[in-house]
């Protein structure tokens, strides 16, 4: 009879981000919950975690609590962002900077969003198609926030070059709206 050896098993990790792409955020951030037990610096872990909560913050009405969970988000990337693991964690260690300029997208902090997707930006390199799309589409929102609608343009190009939705999106209302 065969067995399955414990590398055939998901990890915690992969059964939490699984949970989440499902749309289960209470059964992932259970999952995290425990792993960050027994490893609470874990890069991933920690990372993760703020992820359910931005998770929650996508889907919360707009007000108080959704800005508590932007706010409860951007603390477990920060903490993730301040792991020692997340200079070994290869290139998942880029794509925080992008996960942090989405936070404080979402609590109107546009100082640290600036700081952060600047940061991806100067590491887009490192970044897969998908996540510079999403730091382009993100650079180009800051920048329409910041009333620069050249400079978001030419982002959300770049992010809908990439297949960005957002971005996509973004480029169609910039263009039914006529504002350059």
């Amino acid at each position: 009879m065969a067995t399955c050896s414990a590398t055939a098993q998901p990890s915690v990790l992969e059964q939490a981000r699984t949970a989440r792409f499902a749309g289960n955020i209470d059964e992932a951030e259970r999952l995290l919950t425990a792993f960050l037990r027994s490893d609470p610096n874990h890069y991933l872990g920690l990372y993760n975690m703020g992820l359910v909560y931005e998770a929650r913050a996508v889907r919360a009405p707009l007000g108080k609590a959704r800005l508590s969970y932007y706010r409860t988000a951007a603390q477990w990337l920060e903490k993730a962002y301040r792991s020692p693991g997340r200079r070994t964690a290869g290139a998942d260690a880029y794509t925080i900077y992008n996960s942090l300029g989405t936070m404080y997208l979402g609590l109107g902090d546009l100082t640290n969003a600036a700081r952060y997707l600047n940061e991806g930006l100067k590491n887009e390199g490192r970044l897969s198609n998908f996540s510079k799309g999403r730091l382009y589409a993100n650079l180009g929102y800051l920048h329409a926030l910041q009333g620069d609608i050249p400079q978001a343009r030419r982002y959300f190009q770049a992010g809908a070059q990439l297949d960005s939705d957002f971005a996509k999106e973004s480029l169609r209302r910039l263009d039914a709206a006529k504002v350059r």
